[in-house]
């Protein structure tokens, strides 16, 4: 099973759960339902209740407001290079720019591994994926050219 990415946006202040509500489906509808996880009917961006706050990674801050977003794609980074990177990168730049007091993070599920997401932190991941996309690892499935 692919490693899915964890993209989180934390907040100093309360957001309302009608503010996350208008953010789903906005995103939904940009993007297309199909593209993000549905958390148990929960909706596709979650509001975090502080009770889970322990379960996230180390690195995360544990903000007055957390937001959890769960594309549907696998992750994609250099040496995992499965996921849709542009779809990523459309749901990073979604809340850097919808929410812009927010601070947004991403790394792969399963680990204590999430990065702030900066200018420079997309240029680095744009740069390798119009380099490289996907091959590195269609290259070494068997039989991969």
């Amino acid at each position: 099973m692919p490693t899915h990415p964890e993209i989180f946006a934390t907040l100093e202040h309360t957001i309302t759960e009608d503010a996350v509500k208008t953010l789903a489906s906005d995103l939904s509808e940009a993007l297309g339902s199909d593209r993000l996880l549905d958390y148990e009917g929960m909706d596709v961006i979650v509001l975090e209740s502080k009770r889970y706050y322990a379960l996230f990674p180390d690195s995360l801050p544990r903000a007055e407001s957390v937001l959890h977003v769960r594309p549907s794609t696998p992750y994609y980074e250099k040496g995992y290079e499965r996921g849709n990177w542009p779809e990523i990168a459309a749901i990073l730049e979604f809340l850097r720019h919808r929410v812009p007091e927010a601070r947004v993070w991403y790394g792969p599920d399963g680990t204590e591994q999430v990065e702030e997401i900066t200018r420079e932190s997309l240029e680095r991941l744009w740069s390798y994926w119009s380099q490289y996309g996907n091959r590195p690892y269609y290259e070494k499935r068997p039989g991969g050219s």
